[in-house]
């Protein structure tokens, strides 16, 4: 009897942690990254769990029962589609803090959109008011510390007489070695406005495998620097040419060439 007490108590404590375990990895995989409303219908309180079940069902596209569609849009402000691409985006978003230059002040997440733009902010937007292409990024790399932890043991061993004891240690050296952030630099330029933001941030690994897969689109000042010059060059190429076949005189060809040139 006490021991089949104890078999159920030992299957009981393992059933309870396999329990908290599955509720942990619903609610990270699946609950809304939005303000939650906590209380919904008539002040019903919903919880994490109950609304990451919900998720579930959406995310797997399982009908939701008229009930689940009310408490889902009530809790997080989100319909069925929203939510759909709130979890996309959440696999292409990372936190990130600005020493330098950022549009938001403090811990935030840069979040990029289905139409590849970046906006800042810890929660999901369906509409962000401030986007943000991404022109330039550029990143110094991984450093890494190593650190060095020493621990000891000591005990007695006996010797003939019990009364004669002799100390023996025992010492246990482990090494760690752990990545430091190091700076990363983004250029930004607001859809809006047009007005380039620069900033700065520390960024380790990880952070850049995500941040060099957002869009990288072109800069356009730098562009059409570049056209203009390309421009330039064939302009003094055909007024040199007029000149080799004497269409126009060398005072002419100079006078042309001051022009081209802005003298």
């Amino acid at each position: 009897m006490e021991q089949t007490l104890t078999m159920l108590l030992v299957l009981g404590f393992y059933v309870l942690i396999g329990f908290l375990i599955y509720r942990w990895h619903l609610i990270r995989k699946y609950l809304p990254q939005v303000t939650r409303n906590k209380y919904v219908m008539n002040d019903k309180r919903i919880s994490k769990f109950a609304l990451a079940k919900i998720s579930k069902k959406i995310a797997l596209k399982r009908p939701l029962t008229d009930d689940e569609k009310r408490i889902f849009k009530e809790s997080s402000n989100l319909d069925s589609e929203e939510y759909l691409l709130q979890q996309k985006e959440k696999f292409n978003s990372v936190n990130f803090e600005a020493t330098n230059g950022m549009p938001v002040a403090g811990t935030t997440k840069i979040r990029q959109t289905e139409d590849q733009l970046l906006y800042f902010s810890i929660d999901y937007q369906p509409d962000p008011p401030e986007k943000y292409k991404l022109l330039e990024y550029d990143w110094s790399g991984p450093r890494y510390e190593t650190t060095y932890t020493t621990t000891g043991t000591s005990k007695n061993k006996h010797l003939a007489p019990v009364i004669k004891h002799k100390r023996v240690s025992k010492s246990q050296t482990k090494e760690k070695t752990v990545e430091l952030a190091t700076l990363g630099k983004l250029v930004l330029l607001n859809v809006e406005t047009n007005e380039k933001v620069y900033c700065e941030g520390n960024i380790n690994s990880m952070m850049n495998s995500t941040i060099s897969g957002f869009k990288r689109w072109p800069n356009e000042s730098h562009a059409i620097h570049t056209v203009n010059n390309i421009s330039l060059e064939k302009n003094l190429r055909e007024l040199k040419s007029l000149h080799d076949d004497g269409i126009i005189t060398s005072s002419e060809f100079e006078e042309k060439k001051k022009q081209l040139l802005g003298i």
